[in-house]
């Protein structure tokens, strides 16, 4: 009766077999793709602007007049206002409900422009859902600074040559300390009117083309330097 013998190619195939799959299943993913580190301090200590909404709430005397006590808290809001506000001051009165609500309101504004506040940054509005008193609101923009003096990492070690992590924290943090108004970091003011870069571009169009670019003379301006200098 002939026998079968197992032959030492078996174990071989079984390893060539399981080589073959895992080499399959690693083909099949997505390719290894390096994820990029943020170094850049600007990125790495961001600066956070946000913003808080500063209200007072007046109730006057009845009469369409501030009480003393609340034209003491308005005046440090219109002075907080005039230092970090963003937009412009808002002013809520209710429907006129004869307790002199849009008279209160007209005082509030008056009070505000006197002390030193333009018309265009005062609001007056008359909501139909607001009740109660007269409330004066507007937004504070601020910087949250990034904490320093993070010591936590080893320096000497550093395999991907990596800036420190406390690189860049402290110009970052001057400038946010620095800012004079915390909304220009969000983006520039929109400039308006003629631009000097289009009045150089005409300057430059006539250069090229021969003709001479001069100011229009305005009649009256000229004087002797003998009258100058009387």
């Amino acid at each position: 009766m002939p026998t079968t013998r197992p032959t030492t190619k078996t174990p071989q195939l079984l390893a060539t077999l399981l080589f073959a799959s895992f080499a399959a299943a690693c083909g099949g993913g997505a390719p290894y793709q390096k994820i990029p580190q943020i170094t850049e301090p600007d990125q790495v200590h961001a600066l956070q602007v946000k913003s808080l909404v500063i209200a007072l709430d007046v109730t006057g005397d009845g009469k369409g007049r501030l009480l003393p006590a609340e034209a003491l808290r308005l005046n440090r809001l219109v002075d907080d206002f005039a230092v970090n506000g963003n937009g412009p001051l808002v002013v809520i009165t209710p429907p006129s409900h004869g307790m002199g609500g849009d008279r209160l309101a007209d005082a509030v504004a008056q009070y505000s422009r006197a002390r030193g506040l333009a018309k265009s940054e005062v609001v007056v509005q008359e909501v139909a859902d607001a009740f109660g008193a007269v409330n004066v609101s507007f937004e504070r923009v601020y910087v949250e600074l990034p904490d320093c003096g993070q010591w936590w990492v080893e320096p000497s070690y550093n395999p991907g040559n990596s800036p420190h992590v406390n690189f860049g924290c402290a110009t970052q943090r001057n400038l946010g300390m620095m800012v004079a108004n915390p909304a220009d970091l969000m983006g520039p003011v929109a400039e308006g009117g003629v631009q000097d870069t289009n009045r150089s571009n005409d300057a430059i169009q006539l250069f090229r083309t021969g003709d001479i670019y001069i100011s229009e003379e305005t009649p009256g301006l000229k004087a002797e330097a003998s009258q100058v200098s009387q």
